[in-house]
């Protein structure tokens, strides 16, 4: 990369355009978040949901995918083997387990008791598939089984549901006893084997013909861990920038710190926007491309400090600080572009060759590859002209 190794470009001068730019992406990127879509589009890891995987005989085309996404109205990802094909089936289930739950104990209220299973069924007013399901999670008499139903041990736990073993004996839920927590944990179950089962029967006509499969696992997380997670996952990267303001602070100073950090906000907001442009899914995957992105980003930030810090100790560069800063950026330049580059096209083959279940993980990196060598240079570096414009006594 010789052809980089003496380049004069004027990048500290070019910062106002950057920040608008900046400022713009990260602007229209919030407007969808906030108005048009009403927040981010979380995944089944945030959301609830329910996961399954699915084993096929035979290969599974791109319209045979299609033909699922479609007609089951799931997110598909697939899952490249050596024999046949596994794809994993996800969808959000909406929170109705609280609402029903609420209605259960309004109408046991209202009746004193439930005379029988079938009263308390028609209040949920359920399809006739699923009364046998409801039957096998509740009951209106004191009914005990040796088995402690894991349901009991936490409100709204995460687990799997076995579709292939309908009469796993649990101990049910008394509906004339049960509180809330029991009622909705057990609503949650029984929506979870309703699903299940109607994609059995669905796939069963979309493919039984030409196409055998099994259902590997089925596994539910429930609103409240998903939110858990959620929460979980952005107190990380909160942690993660604070404790990365802490160590840079004493590794170089504040004033770089803080250029680091604005530069790696910057980075997590525009991958965070542009896949709320864009309507894709947010998961606890994305968040590990984040924390990816803030590695990387990072590490070509402080290549360009460290360069920075040694000139102004060593340069006996007689122009402004401006000038200095300049020199810095270009003479580490070949470095920054030969890292980006080469980094950039592994992750490339990723998103071209490693399947839809790493599709959205190597976008976000290539976004976070662009904008964490543009932040580095246009953002980080910029920032500490304008804290030595405002406290020029800390150019030292």
């Amino acid at each position: 990369m010789q052809w980089l190794s003496n380049t004069k470009f004027d990048f500290v001068n070019s910062r106002n355009k950057a920040y608008i730019l900046s400022g713009t992406v990260i602007l229209i990127g919030l407007i969808f978040i906030f108005f048009i879509r009403g927040g981010l589009n979380y995944g089944i890891d945030f959301d609830g949901g329910i996961k399954m995987q699915v084993k096929f005989e035979k290969e599974l085309s791109l319209a045979d995918q299609n033909k699922i996404r479609k007609d089951l109205n799931v997110s598909v990802k697939r899952i490249i083997g050596k024999e046949g094909a596994e794809i994993i089936i996800e969808k959000k289930i909406p929170s109705f387990s609280e609402e029903l739950s609420d209605k259960l104990i309004k109408a046991r209220n209202s009746k004193g008791s439930f005379k029988s299973i079938e009263e308390a069924a028609m209040v949920l007013e359920l399809k006739e598939g699923q009364m046998k399901d409801f039957r096998r999670i509740f009951t209106v008499d004191t009914v005990k089984t040796p088995e402690i139903n894991e349901l009991k041990k936490e409100q709204e736990p995460t687990f799997v549901v076995d579709s292939t073993k309908p009469e796993e004996n649990y101990e049910k839920i008394n509906l004339n006893t049960a509180n809330k927590k029991e009622m909705k944990n057990g609503i949650a179950e029984l929506m979870t084997q309703s699903i299940v089962d109607s994609f059995s029967e669905d796939l069963n006509e979309l493919f039984a013909a030409t196409n055998k499969f099994e259902i590997r696992e089925t596994t539910l997380i429930g609103p409240k861990v998903g939110k858990e997670l959620r929460k979980t996952a952005f107190v990380i990267i909160i942690f993660a920038l604070i404790g990365l303001l802490i160590y840079i602070s004493i590794r170089f100073e504040l004033k770089y710190a803080v250029g680091a950090i604005l530069a790696l906000i910057h980075d997590v907001l525009v991958t965070v926007g542009i896949f709320s442009i864009l309507n894709k899914e947010f998961n606890i995957t994305i968040i590990a491309a984040i924390m990816t992105i803030i590695g990387y980003s990072l590490n070509d930030t402080i290549v360009i400090f460290d360069r920075i810090r040694e000139n102004i100790k060593t340069s006996r560069h007689k122009g402004s600080f401006e000038e200095l800063m300049n020199l810095s950026i270009n003479s580490t330049l070949s470095r920054t572009i030969l890292t980006s580059v080469t980094t950039f096209i592994v992750v490339l083959a990723i998103f071209i060759w490693g399947g839809e279940a790493l599709h959205d993980f190597s976008f976000a990196l290539i976004i976070g590859i662009i904008t964490g060598t543009y932040s580095s240079i246009f953002v980080a570096s910029p920032l500490l002209v304008e804290w030595n414009r405002i406290l020029p006594s800390s150019r030292q």
